[in-house]
């Protein structure tokens, strides 16, 4: 397949969805859209992170500079910023378990994005977001 074929397999908003969908499962968080959020611009989006407790940790905002479908290449590349921006948020509000040291927490970040770039390509994963696409 080239890599236009690809893109059919993934959208944007599923493939987002996909990627805050792991982040909960995986770092115990829960990602709620901003109210009003649909009216932004289709490229920007926000959301509130909440952790287990129920405490807001704070927000995280992701622009999409093509909307629509995504590359291979992109779809890694957006699974490991949702790991990287949502670790260092964890680690910046001091949540027990998600590092020992806050100085370790710029190395953990990029761990924890590079980790979340892999998932992206396990079976159970692309299954909540990828679509099906038949010629």
């Amino acid at each position: 397949l080239c890599e236009d074929e690809l893109r059919a397999f993934f959208p944007l908003p599923t493939t987002l969805s996909g990627a805050l969908s792991l982040a909960e499962k995986l770092l115990g968080l829960r990602v709620v859209p901003l109210l009003g959020n649909a009216n932004a611009q289709p490229a920007r989006r926000a959301y509130r992170v909440i952790a287990e407790g129920g405490s807001e940790l704070g927000l995280l905002e992701l622009e999409a500079y093509r909307v629509g479908e995504l590359a291979h290449a992109q779809v890694a590349a957006l699974f490991r910023c949702v790991g990287h921006a949502l670790l260092l948020m964890l680690v910046g509000q001091g949540q027990p378990g998600a590092t020992g040291r806050r100085r370790d927490s710029a190395t953990l970040s990029k761990l924890a994005g590079a980790l979340f770039g892999q998932f992206c390509w396990h079976f159970d994963t692309l299954a909540t977001f990828a679509r099906h696409h038949a010629p």
